[in-house]
C-alpha cells in the first residue's frame, strides 16, 4: 500500500546515497539471541573499554568501501534526535558507543581499520516532515569536540567517570537545568528519589 510506512521506507531507500551501502542489520555485541541479530558481524563477547563491558544492538551499519568508513543508523518511531549538548555532556551515550563498538567489530571481522563517519536517526514516524534518515551533526564551530573521533573519546571519558562514581557509591542528584525532561522522566527510581525534596 502506498499509504504505509513500508512503502515510504522503500521509496526513501531507493533514492538514497549509493556511496553508502546498508550492509549489516541488528548487529549485537555482548548479547546474542538466536535469529535476532546479524550473524556475520555480531559478536557474543561484549565490547570492552578499560575492563568496562558494554553490550547492545546496532540497528544498521552502512559501509563505504571506497573510503573505508562506516555510518551508524538508529531507527526511531519518535524521530527525536539527541542534541549536541546531550552528546557532549555525556547524557546521550548510545550512538557514540555504537560507533566505538562497530569500529571494533569491523576490525575483528576484517582485520583492518574502518573509520567512523556519521551517525543518523532514521525516523519511522509516518508524518511527512518527520519521516526518513536524518544526520546528527553534533559539532559546533569552536567547540572542544569537532569531529566523530573526539565525540567517541569524550563519551568514553564520561562512561569511565560514571563507573568510577558508581563504584565509589556516589549517586548525586542531576545538576542539569532541564533534568526533568532530560533524565528524570526516564528514571525507574523516581518514587524513591529525593529530587522532589530539593525543588
Amino acid at each position: 500500500k502506498k499509504q504505509s510506512i513500508l512503502y515510504r521506507f522503500l521509496e526513501a531507500e531507493r533514492e538514497g546515497d549509493t556511496e553508502w551501502i546498508p550492509k549489516y542489520f541488528e548487529v549485537s555485541f555482548g548479547r546474542i539471541r538466536e535469529g535476532e541479530n546479524d550473524e556475520y558481524l555480531s559478536d557474543p563477547q561484549p565490547v570492552e573499554i578499560d575492563g568496562i563491558k558494554l553490550r547492545g544492538k546496532v540497528d544498521r551499519v552502512e559501509l563505504n568501501e571506497k573510503t573505508g568508513s562506516f555510518n551508524v543508523v538508529d531507527y526511531k518511531l519518535s524521530g527525536t534526535k539527541p542534541t549536541f549538548d546531550d552528546l557532549k555532556d555525556g547524557i546521550s551515550l548510545q550512538l557514540p558507543v555504537y560507533l566505538y563498538a562497530v569500529r571494533d567489530l569491523l576490525k575483528k571481522k576484517f582485520g583492518k581499520d574502518y573509520s567512523p563517519n556519521e551517525i543518523f536517526i532514521y525516523s519511522l514516524k509516518y508524518a511527512r516532515d518527520d519521516f526518513g534518515k536524518k544526520k546528527i551533526t553534533p559539532f559546533k564551530k569552536g567547540d572542544d569536540i569537532s569531529n566523530v573521533d573526539q565525540l567517541i573519546e569524550s563519551s568514553i571519558w564520561h562512561i569511565k567517570n560514571y563507573i568510577t562514581l558508581i563504584s565509589q557509591g556516589k549517586f548525586n542528584l542531576s545538576k542539569l537545568e532541564d533534568r526533568e525532561t532530560k533524565v528524570c522522566r526516564f528514571c525507574q527510581f523516581r518514587t524513591i528519589c529525593r529530587i522532589d525534596e530539593v525543588k
